[in-house]
Protein backbone atom coordinates (compact mmCIF):
# COMPACT_ATOMS: atom_id res chain seq x y z
CA UNK A 1 0.00 0.00 0.00
CA UNK A 2 1.25 3.48 -0.84
CA UNK A 3 1.61 6.21 1.78
CA UNK A 4 -1.25 8.55 0.79
CA UNK A 5 0.45 11.59 2.33
CA UNK A 6 3.50 11.35 0.07
CA UNK A 7 3.25 12.85 -3.43
CA UNK A 8 3.02 10.29 -6.21
CA UNK A 9 5.44 11.11 -8.99
CA UNK A 10 5.57 9.82 -12.55
CA UNK A 11 8.69 8.14 -13.84
CA UNK A 12 9.10 6.02 -16.97
CA UNK A 13 9.94 2.42 -16.15
CA UNK A 14 12.51 0.20 -17.75
CA UNK A 15 11.31 -2.88 -19.59
CA UNK A 16 12.67 -5.53 -17.25
CA UNK A 17 11.07 -8.73 -15.98
CA UNK A 18 11.07 -7.59 -12.33
CA UNK A 19 9.36 -4.33 -13.26
CA UNK A 20 6.68 -6.21 -15.17
CA UNK A 21 6.11 -8.64 -12.30
CA UNK A 22 5.84 -5.76 -9.81
CA UNK A 23 3.39 -3.94 -12.09
CA UNK A 24 1.20 -7.03 -12.44
CA UNK A 25 1.22 -7.45 -8.64
CA UNK A 26 0.38 -3.77 -8.05
CA UNK A 27 -2.40 -3.90 -10.65
CA UNK A 28 -3.94 -6.86 -8.87
CA UNK A 29 -3.87 -4.99 -5.56
CA UNK A 30 -5.40 -1.79 -6.94
CA UNK A 31 -9.18 -1.32 -7.44
CA UNK A 32 -8.98 -0.52 -11.19
CA UNK A 33 -5.38 -1.59 -11.63
CA UNK A 34 -5.76 -4.29 -14.25
CA UNK A 35 -7.91 -2.00 -16.41
CA UNK A 36 -5.43 0.88 -16.04
CA UNK A 37 -2.51 -1.36 -16.98
CA UNK A 38 -4.48 -2.79 -19.89
CA UNK A 39 -5.19 0.69 -21.28
CA UNK A 40 -1.56 1.77 -20.84
CA UNK A 41 -0.22 -1.39 -22.49
CA UNK A 42 -2.71 -0.97 -25.33
CA UNK A 43 -1.50 2.59 -25.81
CA UNK A 44 2.11 1.37 -25.78
CA UNK A 45 1.32 -1.22 -28.45
CA UNK A 46 -0.53 1.41 -30.55
CA UNK A 47 2.44 3.80 -30.34
CA UNK A 48 4.96 1.09 -31.21
CA UNK A 49 2.90 0.05 -34.26
CA UNK A 50 2.59 3.68 -35.40
CA UNK A 51 6.33 4.13 -34.78
CA UNK A 52 7.03 1.16 -37.07
CA UNK A 53 4.61 2.38 -39.71
CA UNK A 54 5.82 5.99 -39.78
CA UNK A 55 9.53 5.46 -39.17
CA UNK A 56 9.85 7.29 -35.83
CA UNK A 57 8.71 10.52 -37.48
CA UNK A 58 7.37 12.07 -34.26
CA UNK A 59 10.56 11.55 -32.24
CA UNK A 60 13.09 11.83 -35.07
CA UNK A 61 11.49 14.26 -37.56
CA UNK A 62 13.12 15.24 -40.86
CA UNK A 63 13.31 18.91 -39.77
CA UNK A 64 13.02 20.29 -43.28
CA UNK A 65 10.92 23.30 -42.23
CA UNK A 66 11.26 23.18 -38.42
CA UNK A 67 14.99 22.99 -38.02
CA UNK A 68 15.30 24.97 -34.80
CA UNK A 69 12.41 23.59 -32.73
CA UNK A 70 12.94 20.97 -30.05
CA UNK A 71 11.19 17.65 -30.67
CA UNK A 72 8.69 18.14 -27.86
CA UNK A 73 7.64 21.48 -29.38
CA UNK A 74 6.99 19.78 -32.72
CA UNK A 75 4.82 17.18 -30.97
CA UNK A 76 2.92 19.95 -29.17
CA UNK A 77 2.22 21.45 -32.62
CA UNK A 78 0.73 18.12 -33.68
CA UNK A 79 -1.44 18.23 -30.56
CA UNK A 80 -2.60 21.73 -31.49
CA UNK A 81 -3.51 20.46 -34.97
CA UNK A 82 -5.40 17.52 -33.48
CA UNK A 83 -7.38 19.77 -31.13
CA UNK A 84 -8.10 22.16 -33.99
CA UNK A 85 -9.55 19.30 -36.06
CA UNK A 86 -11.70 18.26 -33.10
CA UNK A 87 -13.03 21.78 -32.60
CA UNK A 88 -13.78 22.16 -36.30
CA UNK A 89 -15.47 18.73 -36.48
CA UNK A 90 -12.91 17.24 -38.87
CA UNK A 91 -11.71 14.33 -36.74
CA UNK A 92 -13.92 11.77 -38.47
CA UNK A 93 -12.72 8.20 -38.14
CA UNK A 94 -10.01 9.08 -35.64
CA UNK A 95 -9.96 8.05 -31.99
CA UNK A 96 -9.02 11.48 -30.75
CA UNK A 97 -8.61 10.45 -27.11
CA UNK A 98 -6.07 7.76 -28.03
CA UNK A 99 -4.30 10.13 -30.43
CA UNK A 100 -4.02 12.82 -27.75
CA UNK A 101 -2.84 10.30 -25.15
CA UNK A 102 -0.27 9.07 -27.66
CA UNK A 103 1.07 12.54 -28.38
CA UNK A 104 1.30 13.26 -24.65
CA UNK A 105 3.24 10.02 -24.13
CA UNK A 106 5.58 10.98 -26.99
CA UNK A 107 6.21 14.36 -25.33
CA UNK A 108 7.32 12.47 -22.21
CA UNK A 109 9.66 10.29 -24.31
CA UNK A 110 11.10 13.38 -26.04
CA UNK A 111 11.55 15.15 -22.69
CA UNK A 112 13.29 12.10 -21.18
CA UNK A 113 15.66 11.93 -24.17
CA UNK A 114 16.43 15.62 -23.89
CA UNK A 115 17.21 15.31 -20.17
CA UNK A 116 19.51 12.39 -20.90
Amino acid sequence: MTDNSAPIEFAPIALERDTYDNLVKLAGETPSGTEIVGVCLGLAEFLCLKNQAYGDSALAPLRIFAKDLPTDALIRCRLDDKINRILKGHAAGEDVVIDIMGYLALIIVARERQQG
